[in-house]
């Protein structure tokens, strides 16, 4: 039974291809989207791991939809949330 989405909020202690993988592992235990999220300074570190995680499925996965905004709860935070869903 797979179920809707996991959030992964990215932060300064993980890398990149540390991220790339944690994605692929929730991706195989069945969560069908993932959102990727930047806050700040993260939001370009989110995007890499996006540009990642699609050069290392390719086909795999698909760009389901791209959101920017501002967080109030956190002192008036950017953010990027990235959506993406498995194909296969």
């Amino acid at each position: 039974m797979s179920r809707k989405y996991v959030e992964v909020v990215v932060s300064r202690t993980k890398s990149v291809s540390d991220y790339v993988l944690d994605i692929i592992t929730l991706m195989n235990q069945g969560f069908d989207e993932v959102k990727i999220k930047g806050l700040g300074r993260e939001i370009s570190k989110a995007v890499d791991v996006y540009n990642s995680l699609k050069s290392r499925m390719e086909n795999g996965v698909e760009l389901k939809d791209v959101q920017i905004g501002t967080d109030k709860e956190r002192k008036r935070t950017s953010y990027i949330l990235i959506t993406v869903v498995r194909k296969y």
